[in-house]
Protein backbone atom coordinates (compact mmCIF):
# COMPACT_ATOMS: atom_id res chain seq x y z
CA UNK A 1 0.00 0.00 0.00
CA UNK A 2 0.81 3.55 -0.41
CA UNK A 3 0.98 4.19 3.46
CA UNK A 4 3.75 1.22 3.69
CA UNK A 5 5.75 2.57 1.56
CA UNK A 6 5.83 5.89 3.15
CA UNK A 7 6.69 4.49 6.40
CA UNK A 8 9.55 2.04 4.92
CA UNK A 9 10.85 5.10 2.83
CA UNK A 10 10.27 6.75 5.97
CA UNK A 11 12.04 4.81 8.66
CA UNK A 12 14.82 4.22 5.89
CA UNK A 13 15.50 8.13 6.06
CA UNK A 14 15.35 8.10 9.85
CA UNK A 15 18.48 5.31 9.70
CA UNK A 16 20.36 7.23 6.89
CA UNK A 17 20.33 10.15 8.11
CA UNK A 18 20.84 9.26 11.76
CA UNK A 19 17.75 11.19 13.14
CA UNK A 20 16.16 10.66 16.72
CA UNK A 21 12.61 9.62 14.88
CA UNK A 22 9.56 11.17 12.87
CA UNK A 23 7.32 14.63 14.11
CA UNK A 24 3.66 14.11 12.63
CA UNK A 25 2.84 17.93 12.19
CA UNK A 26 -0.53 17.56 9.88
CA UNK A 27 -2.31 20.77 10.07
CA UNK A 28 -5.34 19.88 7.22
CA UNK A 29 -8.94 20.45 8.68
CA UNK A 30 -10.03 17.11 9.91
CA UNK A 31 -13.47 16.92 10.83
CA UNK A 32 -14.86 15.04 14.35
CA UNK A 33 -15.88 11.45 12.81
CA UNK A 34 -14.00 11.44 9.89
CA UNK A 35 -12.30 8.37 8.04
CA UNK A 36 -9.24 10.96 8.03
CA UNK A 37 -8.49 10.56 11.67
CA UNK A 38 -8.25 6.52 11.63
CA UNK A 39 -6.16 6.83 8.44
CA UNK A 40 -3.80 9.17 10.28
CA UNK A 41 -3.75 7.22 13.31
CA UNK A 42 -3.24 3.90 12.05
CA UNK A 43 0.09 5.83 9.58
CA UNK A 44 1.35 7.36 13.04
CA UNK A 45 1.26 3.74 14.59
CA UNK A 46 2.90 1.71 11.66
CA UNK A 47 5.87 4.32 11.90
CA UNK A 48 6.08 3.88 15.42
CA UNK A 49 5.94 -0.15 15.29
CA UNK A 50 8.52 0.11 12.43
CA UNK A 51 11.10 2.69 14.18
CA UNK A 52 10.20 0.52 17.33
CA UNK A 53 11.26 -2.81 15.81
CA UNK A 54 14.82 -1.21 15.49
CA UNK A 55 15.14 -0.17 18.52
CA UNK A 56 13.17 1.45 21.29
CA UNK A 57 15.11 4.68 21.31
CA UNK A 58 13.46 6.23 18.41
CA UNK A 59 10.56 8.73 19.29
CA UNK A 60 7.18 9.74 17.57
CA UNK A 61 5.81 12.85 18.32
CA UNK A 62 2.67 14.36 17.05
CA UNK A 63 1.28 17.68 17.17
CA UNK A 64 -2.08 18.40 17.70
CA UNK A 65 -4.85 21.16 17.86
CA UNK A 66 -4.12 23.64 20.15
CA UNK A 67 -8.15 23.47 21.22
CA UNK A 68 -10.07 20.16 22.10
CA UNK A 69 -13.28 21.27 20.84
CA UNK A 70 -12.27 21.18 17.46
CA UNK A 71 -12.38 25.01 17.21
CA UNK A 72 -10.32 25.12 14.36
CA UNK A 73 -11.77 22.12 12.53
CA UNK A 74 -8.82 19.64 13.47
CA UNK A 75 -10.25 17.16 15.31
CA UNK A 76 -7.93 14.08 15.46
CA UNK A 77 -8.46 11.19 17.39
CA UNK A 78 -6.04 11.26 20.15
CA UNK A 79 -6.41 7.61 21.72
Amino acid sequence: SVRSAWVETSVAAVQRAHMDGVVFDWEAPCPVGSPLQYYYTLLISETRQALMKISPSYQITTCVAWSPDDIDGRGYNMT
